[in-house]
């Protein structure tokens, strides 16, 4: 594979040509062609910006490379200049496990032992003073891997911008679970768990406390370095499965912007703005419509 850009003046064009071997870049010595004709129609219709690309950090991504040397090389290549490093230069944080986590949990549940169904699912502590990011996690993984990345992106004469959004809240704010696996239909989950599927309550004590949920969590990783310009209330709101998730109607999760998230972040962490959401699932329109249909919510939202 490869890739090439083009610059022009008048009719004269300079090619630069980049081939990837063994999964790194290398530039190329493009060949030009003598007989044939190519026709290049650019677009200059201006759009909007585009700000960069990225993707998740998460447990396994850290723990999976075992030596100093591995974890250099891979920030390296994903946060370097081009044509060495992907040059990535957003980065998103999961709030608690994720899909990639080694193991379930979120930043306030009074149990680390992840019941399982039908075990009594944890009391609620909506004063949230289980709260922690110091809980093998966080401190861990997530934490060092971020500053890693930072430090390659420094060094490379660039930096990243971060945003965060959980997978599933505090099992104690959410109504049943997955049961079945893959959260489409047919067969047994292969380990039922309150982490996975099930729905946010609509009670106004968990909603008001996931607010405040959030702003701890922007807070704590301020206090380690790391600023967050953007959270979102749920990665896939419409997807419950078998890994950590969790299904949102539209009705709360409008509810849940409108009157919790937006006022608290507004009063409390201004700069730090509100994105809708990865929405990426069928019933995501609904999500999208109601919010944005919603004057209150959609004052809150800068982005989807």
């Amino acid at each position: 594979g490869g890739t090439s850009a083009a610059s022009t003046t008048g009719t004269k064009s300079t090619l630069e040509a980049y081939t990837s071997t063994n999964n790194t870049w290398t530039k190329a010595t493009p060949t030009e062609a003598t007989s044939g004709t190519a026709d290049v129609t650019v677009n200059s219709t201006e759009a909007q910006t585009w700000e960069g690309f990225g993707g998740a950090f998460n447990d396994m991504g850290w723990d999976f490379l075992t030596s100093d040397e591995m974890k250099s090389t891979a920030v390296k290549y994903l946060f370097g200049a081009f044509p060495d490093g992907a040059h990535f230069t957003w980065g998103r944080i999961p709030m608690g496990a994720s899909d990639y986590g080694t193991k379930r949990y979120t930043l306030d549940d009074p149990t680390a032992n992840d019941p399982e169904p039908p075990a009594a699912r944890p009391s609620g502590d909506t004063s949230l003073a289980k709260f922690t990011i110091t809980n093998g996690h966080d401190d861990k993984y997530l934490i060092p891997y971020i500053k890693a990345s930072k430090e390659a992106a420094a060094a490379a004469g660039s930096s990243i911008r971060f945003w965060a959004s959980p997978w599933t809240p505090p099992i104690w704010m959410k109504t049943g679970y997955m049961t079945n696996s893959g959260g489409t239909g047919g067969g047994n989950a292969k380990r039922p768990s309150y982490f996975d599927g099930g729905s946010m309550s609509s009670n106004t004590a968990n909603l008001q406390a996931y607010a405040q949920y959030f702003v701890k969590f922007v807070e704590a990783y301020k206090g380690q370095g790391i600023d967050i310009e953007v959270v979102s209330p749920q990665n896939e709101p419409g997807y419950p499965q078998d890994y950590p998730s969790c299904s949102w109607s539209a009705q709360v999760y409008t509810d849940y912007i409108a009157n919790y998230m937006g006022p608290t972040f507004e009063s409390r962490l201004p700069n730090v703005g509100v994105w809708l959401g990865t929405m990426s699932n069928p019933n995501s329109t609904q999500i999208v419509s109601s919010v944005m249909g919603n004057q209150t919510a959609r004052g809150y939202v800068r982005g989807i």
